[in-house]
């Protein structure tokens, strides 16, 4: 029995003008109804999120340079070092997480680790991205997003080598360089900030933050993934250990990063990366 014959049975008291209009209705929301299914389909079938070759290919590669402050590939930032410092608090994580039995709390305890830390923040006046080791010694002092985001990268991938799983997961842990908006506050848009993003088991990425976001990234970790997320603007690049993502070769040298907070250079990057 077709779909309009069962209708029919069901409301043969009904005009005839008005069934059919109703049963039209009804037939498109079939429709409606088949398309989003298959919609769905589509998302639960995506590729898992151990299959690190899709991953790092689902992005344009590109080469990126970064003078902060001195110019060389944004790869080398993160380029693995032992650190015993860093040893230190990945062992305690790395063991927490094994407690809980899931790897996604290791970017949330590395979170938690660095708000209790209260590592005091301070915007560069020189574009400089510090070492681990810097980052830790001024925790009084003052560090920018960049270098607590740094520390993270290291404290996270050390935790996951401990975990021995690094190998497995590498290419679900992103640096990010993009927009940030302001929460509730006009202007809107809020400029630049480097922040972590991970690849949850549930196939959503998520921010790690690390300074004036890192409450609510905590709050909404596993809850709301970053393409829901209002925080987050325009995305110029990515990259970790082993690649660099953008749509662009890209080479920032010390005085477009002056024009960059200036606002002069911004658009521009922005509209070599949406074009």
């Amino acid at each position: 029995m077709n779909l309009r014959k069962l209708i029919s049975n069901w409301f043969n008291l009904i005009p005839v003008e008005d069934f059919n209009i109703i049963t039209d209705e009804l037939i498109d929301l079939q429709v409606d109804y088949n398309k989003l299914l298959d919609v769905y389909k589509i998302e639960t079938t995506r590729a898992d999120v151990d299959q690190a070759e899709y991953w790092n290919n689902k992005w344009e590669k590109s080469e990126i340079y970064y003078s902060a402050p001195r110019r060389k590939q944004l790869i080398q930032y993160v380029r693995y070092r032992d650190i015993p410092a860093v040893d230190v608090i990945a062992i305690k994580i790395a063991n927490e997480a094994k407690k809980l039995k899931s790897i996604d709390e290791v970017p949330l305890l590395t979170m938690k680790w660095i708000k209790s830390q209260n590592f005091r923040y301070k915007r560069d006046k020189k574009e400089t991205w510090n070492t681990p080791e810097q980052t830790l010694a001024n925790k009084r002092k003052g560090n920018d997003c960049d270098d607590i985001g740094i520390l993270e990268y290291f404290i996270i991938r050390k935790a996951f080598m401990l975990l021995d799983v690094w190998n497995d997961v590498r290419h679900r842990l992103k640096c990010v360089c993009g927009n940030v908006n302001s929460r509730n506050k006009v202007p809107y848009q809020n400029g630049a900030h480097f922040y972590l993003i991970w690849l949850h088991s549930d196939g959503n990425w998520y921010g790690v933050e690390s300074t004036y976001y890192l409450y609510y990234s905590i709050r909404d970790f596993d809850e709301l993934p970053i393409k829901y997320n209002p925080i987050y603007g325009v995305i110029w690049w990515t990259f970790n250990e082993e690649h660099m993502w953008s749509q662009h070769n890209i080479s920032i040298s010390k005085l477009e990063y002056k024009n960059l907070y200036e606002k002069k250079w911004i658009k521009k990057l922005e509209y070599q990366l949406i074009c």
